[in-house]
């Protein structure tokens, strides 16, 4: 043992060594030798030819693996240290090298969890580095995300490591064990909070696991409570990265916006900057616009929600995108229902300056009942405002009057009362008669159905008590 010690200390040497076979008879001696110390200086050469990556494959095959993880049962930390490099070797490469289900099948993961635990380890990264290699292969990442110990391990290392490349190694185990389902034990263990401060932090690493972290955990809107804390840091790295990161933390926002859950939505819907990053993600291509306004769309339920959109000068953004600025109808509909939602007091005013009116006249043509309801009502509260009854004026009772063809009724209550309200000027009662509204008004006089017809004959007062109509 002592002559192929000295000639395994070069690469040469180790390829004499696995050429001559001598994998399988270390093996032997690593696991069956009744002597201690012929049993380490087995392991000791085993490691050394796990430097050998082009022959890690060798090595396996020669069963390699189960004396290495044995070593980190009970012997010296030095002994561990080396072993644990040689695994780290040994599962790094393709599963069908079978490094990873060995080391799992040899009790691995267990040994690692304790490892892992409190305190301080030397050899902590290459731990850190084979729990990783065995949860990022298809055949063993079960064994890892199935057990609560190594997400609790992890969550402790992302808490006591000031290393950033090993933070990062657990972001990203956490990361594939969320991906793999297990995305309610790291709620319970505490994750979320071990993650978020990662999303700060300076090395791109760690950021652009801990962001694919809670993402993936975010799919689980058990976690959205505790995902609200961590909110300004997602909207920051959001709004400021180039990188995958920026991704992950604008999918966990999207899927925040999209539960319901009352912390989560509390603190989006008074947050200016998380509105103003989805705001300005209606700028971008296709996919980001459909999903900011799908948020949008979510958020704007909520009063306090629909006051931080007008005050991060979202009115104008959203009619410009009712307006035409984008070629996709599921868009416009969204775009319609939240304009819709402005449009009633306090902010009448602000969405009829901004074009609200015209916008919401013309996404009558996507001829959907839903948003020509909401956009019905949408017309009766801006006719109240002096700009909306302006702009209601220059263009818009042509369409009102069209709405009293409209089967439901509610609509019909909405359109009867912008023209009530745009003809108690001279300019809109001649706009009322341009617009030929004495057919439709009277097939509603004639409908015999109580509500509508009261509202008619309230216009029709109106109209017949001015001699020039």
């Amino acid at each position: 043992l002592s002559v192929l010690e000295d000639v395994a200390s070069d690469d040469q040497g180790k390829r004499k060594l696995l050429e001559a076979k001598a994998a399988s008879v270390l093996v032997s001696l690593a696991k069956e030798s009744g002597t201690v110390t012929v049993r380490r200086r087995s392991n000791d050469i085993l490691c050394k030819l796990s430097n050998l990556q082009s022959e890690a494959s060798a090595l396996i095959a020669a069963g390699a693996v189960l004396p290495l993880v044995n070593i980190l049962r009970d012997s010296s930390e030095c002994e561990q240290a080396l072993a644990i490099a040689a695994l780290r070797r040994l599962t790094c490469g393709s599963e069908t090298s079978g490094g990873q289900q060995a080391a799992v099948d040899a009790g691995c993961v267990g040994l690692l969890v304790q490892l892992l635990g409190p305190g301080t380890w030397p050899a902590q990264s290459d731990a850190m580095h084979v729990l990783h290699n065995l949860v990022s292969c298809d055949c063993t990442r079960s064994s890892v995300a199935s057990d609560v110990g190594a997400i609790a391990a992890c969550v402790g290392v992302l808490r006591a490591s000031s290393d950033a490349e090993v933070r990062a190694l657990a972001a990203a185990t956490l990361a594939c064990v969320a991906e793999a389902g297990s995305r309610a034990q790291i709620v319970a263990a505490g994750g979320i909070d071990a993650l978020s401060p990662l999303l700060s932090s300076e090395n791109g690493a760690c950021r652009q696991q801990a962001s694919r972290a809670l993402n993936s955990v975010a799919d689980d809107v058990s976690s959205h409570s505790a995902l609200a804390s961590s909110l300004p840091a997602l909207v920051t790295l959001a709004g400021s990265a180039s990188d995958e990161a920026r991704a992950s933390a604008m999918g966990t926002v999207h899927k925040l916006c999209g539960g319901d859950d009352g912390a989560a939505r509390g603190a989006l819907a008074s947050s200016g900057a998380a509105v103003s990053l989805l705001l300005l993600e209606l700028s971008g291509g296709a996919a980001e616009q459909a999903s900011a306004m799908a948020s949008l769309h979510s958020l704007s339920a909520s009063k306090e929600a629909l006051a931080t959109v007008v005050g991060s000068g979202g009115a104008q953004v959203l009619v410009g995108v009712l307006s035409g600025g984008s070629p996709e109808p599921s868009v416009r509909r969204r775009a319609a229902a939240v304009v819709s939602r402005l449009s009633a007091p306090p902010h009448s005013e602000a969405v009829a300056s901004a074009g609200g009116a015209e916008a919401l006249v013309g996404a009558l043509s996507l001829g959907e009942r839903a948003v020509t309801r909401g956009v019905a009502g949408a017309l009766e509260q801006l006719a109240r405002c002096d700009s909306g009854r302006a702009a209601l004026l220059r263009s818009g009772v042509p369409a009102c009057v069209r709405l009293l063809e409209d089967e439901s009724d509610e609509v019909k209550l909405h359109a009867l009362s912008v023209l009530e309200d745009v003809t108690v000027s001279a300019e809109g009662r001649k706009r009322v008669s341009e617009a030929k509204l004495a057919a439709p008004l009277i097939r509603v006089l004639e409908e015999n159905k109580l509500s509508t017809q009261l509202q008619a004959i309230r216009l029709l007062h109106t109209l017949l008590s001015q001699p020039q109509t």
